[in-house]
């Protein structure tokens, strides 16, 4: 990789909430008793944060708020957009595949956002996306997708079939510079340290 880390935003990058944040947003704004406002409003003050979305909000549908009944609605909002997260949110089209693509070719990710950790990683949960520890689980490749299991249950995956000894297993720290720069990233899993520890024979050659 040229770049040692990839890093990306959240919202309006990988993720399409401005559905959540709409419904949310208009809820407020009931209980206020203003005017409602439509997706495409919204989307113009999506960069702007919850605090600077509110006051846009507040200021196109009535008086001007004031600093304190900006605070005093924030958190009100806030609960609101916490309880509708991730009910209409999508992953824009060729996320996945990009993602994949970068991990295959060795890349390390991270994102950056100006929400909440615990509701950012709620969210990537919800849509599959969330971050994989790899001190904590392996990466597989099963029916096609990459998928983390816990190292705790490798065991009880193995008893169950859903791994097996000719289970790709992505485990960057197996490969040589030539084999990441060749795309040779995955291996059987009984022919990695999984397959040593679990006793797991390699699959017969037919």
């Amino acid at each position: 990789m040229r770049f040692p880390v990839v890093l990306f935003d959240l919202n309006g990058t990988l993720v399409d909430t401005l559905s959540d944040l709409t419904a949310a947003l208009n809820e407020t704004l009931t209980h206020l008793d203003r005017p409602l406002l439509d997706e495409a409003q919204v989307r113009t003050w999506s960069g702007e944060g919850l605090r600077g979305l509110l006051r846009s909000a507040l200021r196109a549908t009535g008086p001007e708020p004031t600093d304190l009944e900006i605070n005093e609605w924030l958190h009100d909002f806030r609960a609101r957009y916490a309880a509708h997260l991730g009910q209409r949110a999508r992953v824009y089209p060729g996320v996945v595949e990009t993602l994949n693509a970068l991990l295959q070719a060795g890349a390390r990710m991270a994102i950056i956002t100006n929400k909440p950790e615990a509701p950012s990683l709620s969210l990537l949960a919800q849509l599959h996306l969330e971050p994989v520890d790899p001190a904590a689980s392996i990466l597989v490749r099963l029916g096609g997708r990459l998928t983390a299991i816990p190292k705790g249950e490798i065991q009880a995956r193995l008893d169950d079939g859903t791994l097996g000894a000719a289970t790709p297993l992505v485990d960057l720290a197996l490969y040589s510079l030539a084999d990441l720069r060749a795309g040779r990233l995955e291996a059987p899993l009984a022919d990695t340290w999984v397959g040593r520890k679990f006793g797991i024979a390699p699959a017969a050659v037919r």
